[in-house]
């Protein structure tokens, strides 16, 4: 089922009403978010199992969790920023998102002095809200260098900042491959991509599934799931 991201109290009633003599388990693609969390944990005390995949929400311990480490993803984006910009004063914009923030900002303050992270920016997927909120922000701070998207869907932040500025001129790191990001990498709007495997992601959530519906301990280190780095110059189809 989909359900829109911007909406958590859908997606908490959603999980809420599914019934545990029909349903095993549940692999959930979500942004962090109390009530989705809630709703999750109520869900692991009827009986039903939950995988979070790809995005995990803070503090559920109980639940599996597929894909990568985000504090690490996001500490690689600040390295790259920071190496690409090199020594050069300038600010930083990024988007929202808990644990790739943190990251982030760890890198970028301990190791890139030079560099100043703005507040992070939240648009939940609207392209009209983005383009008011990241438009701003550009134009209140012409010393922005570069740019952080930690969410999964760059189009939307990169299209608001196209139509203020060329990407060209900043550094931009966005998450997820994508025909979207792909493209951007190829014609040199995006500078690089952190990526993850996604069959892989999707085998492990369904490993991981059936071996607790059977009651059986995942192999961990069947399931790590690896940081990814794509560039222009090692993008392959």
């Amino acid at each position: 089922a989909q359900v829109p991201v911007s909406d958590p109290h859908a997606l908490a009633k959603y999980l809420t009403a599914l019934d545990p003599y029909q349903i095993d388990g549940v692999a959930i693609m979500a942004p962090e978010s109390p009530q989705v969390r809630d709703a999750m944990a109520r869900l692991i005390e009827r009986g039903i199992k939950v995988v979070q995949f790809l995005s995990g929400q803070e503090k559920l311990p109980t639940a599996d969790f597929v894909g990568v480490n985000n504090f690490a993803a996001g500490a690689t984006a600040g390295k790259i920023v920071g190496r690409f910009l090199g020594q050069t004063p300038a600010k930083m914009m990024a988007q929202d998102s808990i644990e790739r923030r943190l990251g982030f900002d760890k890198i970028i303050r301990g190791q890139f002095p030079n560099l100043s992270p703005l507040p992070s920016l939240e648009t939940y997927g609207d392209e009209r809200r983005a383009a008011q909120v990241i438009g701003r922000m550009l134009e209140h701070n012409p010393d922005i260098g570069g740019v952080y998207v930690l969410s999964a869907e760059a189009r939307i932040p990169i299209s608001a900042i196209e139509a203020v500025t060329d990407p060209r001129r900043l550094t931009v790191v966005v998450h997820e491959r994508t025909p979207f990001s792909e493209e951007a990498l190829r014609d040199e709007r995006l500078d690089a991509v952190i990526a993850q495997n996604p069959g892989h992601a999707v085998r492990s959530a369904a490993r991981i599934m059936r071996a607790r519906v059977e009651q059986r301990e995942p192999l961990a280190s069947q399931e790590t799931i690896r940081i990814e780095i794509l560039l222009k110059e090692n993008l392959t189809p």
